[in-house]
């Protein structure tokens, strides 16, 4: 599994220089490279599975940032200040899928992840999706070149799988925004190694793409069938 570096392509692009209006020219994924500061990502690692938080939220930029000091009260009572950084993260990571999609309405979920319920190969049913790993190992993903080598979810090449670093940034293009020259992303959450291996992972989605609002999320409407994980 590579741990792909960012490269101006048509494949892979820095997120910083993808096009804000048109995404869909940047290519299948854009990668925002960074590290988590030991600290933080040592304090992270430190927290048991009970504070992990579990967040689904919808909404505007202001009423996400209302929710979230809501719901991670548990972890501003453990750390403060960890409970503040991840608050203020999650704040610009939603800030900056608004301005690279342009939507007004967002789908926000950080969860735990302790099992390989989508460890196999898949394009979401979204436009965009923005994905990071907080803990444990980042998503993986296929070239579209290489995707002839998924057959029914599984990489029938492991040398050709990318994986992002933990802390990377990507913003993935699903399957609604996905043609012929422009394909949707082929990714999986990465298969845990441990039976006691826990990650924390957020994905933002535009609202629009979640019709019925997410299952359990604060603010929305209704369920409906959730799409792909990763």
């Amino acid at each position: 599994m590579r741990h792909e570096a960012v490269r101006a392509d048509p494949i892979s692009c820095p997120l910083q220089d993808a096009p804000l209006s048109s995404l869909e020219r940047a290519g299948p994924i854009s990668i925002f490279q960074r590290s988590l500061d030991h600290v933080i990502a040592g304090a992270i690692d430190e927290l048991p599975a009970a504070l992990l938080p579990s967040i689904r939220i919808d909404g505007d930029l202001a009423a996400i940032d209302r929710a979230l000091r809501s719901a991670l009260t548990d972890l501003r009572q453990w750390q403060s200040w960890l409970e503040a950084w991840l608050r203020e993260d999650i704040a610009f990571l939603a800030r900056l899928f608004t301005e690279l999609t342009g939507a007004a309405s967002l789908a926000v979920r950080l969860e735990p992840v302790s099992d390989d319920a989508c460890s196999r190969f898949h394009a979401d049913n979204m436009t965009h999706r923005l994905v990071t790993t907080y803990r444990g190992p980042g998503t993986e993903w296929v070239s579209p070149r290489d995707a002839h080598l998924v057959q029914d979810g599984i990489l029938t090449e492991v040398s050709a799988g990318r994986q992002l670093e933990r802390g990377w940034v990507g913003v993935l293009r699903g399957a609604k925004r996905a043609s012929p020259d422009a394909p949707a992303l082929l990714h999986r959450s990465p298969p845990l190694r441990k039976s006691d291996e826990i990650r924390l992972f957020l994905a933002i989605d535009d609202a629009r793409d979640w019709p019925g609002g997410q299952p359990g999320a604060v603010g929305s409407s209704g369920n409906r069938e959730m799409p792909h994980e990763s």
